[in-house]
């Protein structure tokens, strides 16, 4: 360039000289730049012609991203789920989800209703926001089921739809949520508002278009089918919180959903995937489903096959359980296994159910032993035995006949001091007085002093409920709170009868609280039948005074046929031995003639049942009306010719014919010797009628 000097060389002052090739870079000093040990190497490969050329690692390809859903302005979905999440009341939720309901999709309803749950559940909550927000409550009950109905689709193998965010078709997580949640908030009572005869029928038998249906009805039925479909996708949360909201709702007769559940269930707990909540809260909802009155013997074997797979595997996380979970883990299995389906179908594996009970019952003693003096442990204290654990343990083994002494000796002393602290309410303390009298175990001073204790206890409480009004229900009333009720009264009288421990003041509190305003007509028949027997056996000098407020009751239920034939038969003996049969001084002439009239009307009663009874009923029923010596009335004595009859027919033909023989148990078919020596007693007082004692002393001969 012009102005610049020019060097000897012929290269420009200041500018760096270029390295010819094959040469070292030159610095900007004019030295040459030195290579490196790994780069002369490769020079010297590529000279050598051993260079290789290195393989570089492949990128993987970047992944398909999802297309997001069209966003048509408004309200984004990231943004709504957070408002649903973030909603302090319920009205606050229903209100957004009212608002944007058209832009709601399947997590947006899952979320709603889990919110829903989670608000209604919370101590503050209002407990009229179902009236206040009904209408919104049905908007978003509406939506859910339109997104709940297409998961009812029928599903692939390989359909997950969980994951998928796009898909609009909810998968297992899901519709578990809408259920627990739907169950939790309480909106059932709504549901119930609407026609009873929709509430329990089967999932095939609703439409979710029925215009009788409320949209809470059909969401629950929608919800049904669902997962009926995608059941055996759940996993051991979803299980346990679908089954468990199910039961909560009131749908119990859906034998292919909780027959899907119980496989689910049984899966779950074989792998040891389910927590000690879970075995809970899944053992308690297919405790209140395994006596549904169904046929399907099928469903009744998946559910008794899944209490016996969580009884199973509790015995293997024990330690885990707190105190409420132990007890409801023990009442889940006292319900499974005493009703009428369980006991004509039988666990599956009763070793596995054995062996549960045993390390139960010893966990349950240990822990009772230790918190036996921690007074009024709290019903939020799950880790400390509470008055209603005490009392509902004492319930449950002994409904399972676990005549554990160690067990019953540890429930007995915590109840004492429970009792002389005042912790039990009066169901608390009938439950403890039953199961004390049921189970058998040797006498002592313990057992002596937990029925004086809860002798004292109940005249407390029955007091407090003659100061209230006294509903004589089996359920308790809102308004009641410190009152009785009729199971509550009968289960008392019936356990200090069957323990033999006469309570004079107890038996006249447990009087005075039945017969105050009419309560002896809102007892049912099985509680008013014990009660009856109880006063009866002990002889107390109220029996009387009893029966005679119960005469009306008895008379009317005879005369509607609502009493069974074991019914009658326990109110003649209770009515003989008040009026002449043992009653002691309460018995004369004219208290047997204020029952005349009743003892007709239970006879007529009788007769009408003779004609569908079983051997072993007809044989009671002869000897009972006999022992009361009652032959003189028109009803007594076509009572005894129609027995005669009925014994007659089935000792000569046997029992076919017109006697329901579907039993496979031979004693209810035929006549044992012991009902044969009774029936030949009873019908030679009865005056042979029919000369049926002819037949018997045959059939006693043939036996021979």
């Amino acid at each position: 360039p012009r102005g610049c000097a020019m060097s000897g060389d012929g290269e420009a002052a200041g500018v760096p000289a270029v390295a010819r090739v094959g040469e070292a870079p030159l610095q900007a000093s004019g030295k040459k730049n030195k290579l490196g040990k790994k780069e002369r190497g490769r020079l010297k490969a590529i000279l050598d012609g051993s260079y290789v050329e290195p393989v570089l690692p492949v990128k993987a390809p970047a992944k398909a991203k999802q297309a997001r859903q069209p966003y048509n302005g408004g309200m984004a979905p990231s943004l709504l789920t957070k408002y649903i999440k973030e909603s302090w009341t319920t009205g606050a939720l229903l209100q957004t989800c009212e608002q944007y309901h058209e832009r709601m999709n399947k997590i947006h309803a899952s979320a709603s209703w889990n919110m829903l749950g989670r608000l209604a559940a919370s101590s503050g909550a209002d407990t009229e926001w179902f009236d206040t927000d009904r209408v919104a409550l049905e908007t978003l009950a509406r939506k859910t089921t339109e997104l709940v109905t297409l998961s009812a689709e029928d599903v692939l193998v390989d359909d997950d739809v969980s994951g998928n965010t796009n898909d609009p078709r909810m998968g297992a997580r899901e519709l578990a949520n809408v259920i627990h949640g739907l169950a939790k908030s309480g909106c059932v009572r709504v549901a119930e508002d609407s026609e009873e005869d929709l509430k329990d029928r089967k999932t095939s038998e609703i439409k979710t278009s029925d215009a009788a249906a409320t949209p809470l009805l059909s969401l629950i039925t929608a919800c049904a089918l669902a997962i009926t479909k995608r059941g055996l996708k759940c996993n051991a949360q979803e299980c346990a919180n679908a089954v468990w909201g199910f039961v909560k709702v009131g749908h119990v007769s859906d034998c292919d959903l909780f027959k899907v559940l119980a496989a689910a269930a049984t899966r779950e707990a074989n792998f040891g995937n389910m927590n000690p909540q879970e075995m809970v809260n899944t053992g308690w909802a297919f405790s209140r489903v395994c006596n549904s009155t169904t046929d399907d013997d099928s469903f009744t074997r998946s559910v008794a096959s899944c209490i016996d797979a969580i009884a199973g595997a509790s015995t293997k996380r024990l330690p885990e359980f707190d105190a409420r979970g132990l007890c409801n883990l023990t009442c889940a299995l006292a319900k499974s296994f005493t009703g009428e389906k369980s006991s004509n179908s039988g666990s599956q594996n009763s070793g596995t159910v054995t062996a549960a009970l045993t390390a139960i019952a010893t966990e349950t003693t240990q822990r009772v032993s230790a918190s036996k003096h921690d007074i009024f442990a709290t019903e939020n204290d799950v880790n400390k035995f509470s008055a209603r654990d005490v009392a509902l343990s004492s319930w449950a083994f002994a409904t399972l006949d676990v005549s554990d002494e160690p067990l019953f000796l540890a429930l007995a002393e915590s109840s004492i001091e429970k009792c002389g602290n005042g912790e039990f309410d009066a169901r608390g303390l009938a439950n403890v007085a039953w199961a004390h009298a049921k189970i058998t175990i040797n006498e002592s001073d313990t057992r002596q002093a937990l029925f004086s204790f809860l002798s004292k206890a109940l005249v407390a409480e029955c007091d407090k409920a003659s100061t209230a009004t006294f509903y004589a229900t089996t359920d308790y009333a809102s308004e009641n709170k410190a009152g009785m009720t009729s199971r509550d009264v009968a289960n008392s009288a019936w356990a200090f009868a069957k323990a033999c421990h006469p309570s004079a003041s107890l038996f006249t509190s447990l009087c005075a609280v039945s017969t105050a305003n009419d309560g002896l007509e809102r007892f049912n028949n099985q509680d008013l039948v014990n009660t009856a027997w109880a006063f009866a056996k002990l002889a107390v000098k109220e029996s009387v005074v009893l029966m005679k407020h119960a005469r009306v009751t008895i008379t009317n239920r005879a005369e509607d046929n609502t009493l069974t034939l074991p019914n009658i038969c326990t109110l003649v003996w209770a009515i003989n031995s008040c009026t002449g049969g043992g009653g002691g001084d309460s018995a004369d002439t004219s208290t047997a003639n204020d029952f005349a009239s009743v003892s007709e009307s239970l006879a007529s009663a009788a007769e009408r049942l003779a004609y569908e009874s079983s051997p072993n009923e007809l044989a009671a029923t002869a000897w009972t009306f006999a022992d009361a010596g009652e032959f003189n009335t028109e009803a007594h004595r076509s009572l005894f010719k129609t027995l005669s009859k009925r014994v007659s027919l089935i000792l000569l033909n046997g029992a076919g014919g017109d006697i329901n023989t579907s039993s496979a148990n031979s004693s209810e078919t035929s006549f044992g010797d012991e009902e044969l020596d009774n029936l030949e007693w009873a019908f030679s007082k009865a005056g042979n009628p029919g000369s049926v004692l002819r037949v018997i002393k045959q059939k006693n001969k043939d036996s021979t």
